[in-house]
């Protein structure tokens, strides 16, 4: 059998394949993003002891992430309690206050 296509037939296939191609591009896209949240990490070797700045901090989407901060305000000016290195989660119980000395010391 041969079929022979005119011209509008091929350009309706083209445009459903694009068409096609591009919503499951899109819904890929989103399917990555459903697992992912924005959490706090660490740009360079924070060690212990450090009091966190803003350049010690950055915000990135990861996935599977339980307990990271996610608002950098929460960090800012605290003290580390344990080693972070490059691209580790900063969480909740790895900062605590700083200690201030009352007029009385």
């Amino acid at each position: 059998m041969n079929i022979r296509l005119n011209g509008s037939t091929t350009i309706a296939m083209v445009v459903f394949l694009i068409s096609t191609s591009m919503a499951s591009l899109l819904g890929y896209r989103q399917y990555e993003r459903v697992g992912a949240e924005e959490v706090l990490v660490a740009n360079d070797l924070i060690a212990r002891g450090q009091i966190v700045t803003p350049q010690m901090l950055e915000l990135k989407m990861m996935k599977d992430v339980a307990g990271g901060l996610q608002d950098m305000s929460m960090a800012i000016g605290k003290v580390m309690t344990r080693n972070r290195l490059p691209g580790g989660v900063i969480q909740s119980q790895d900062l605590q206050p700083v200690k201030r000395q009352s007029l009385s010391h």
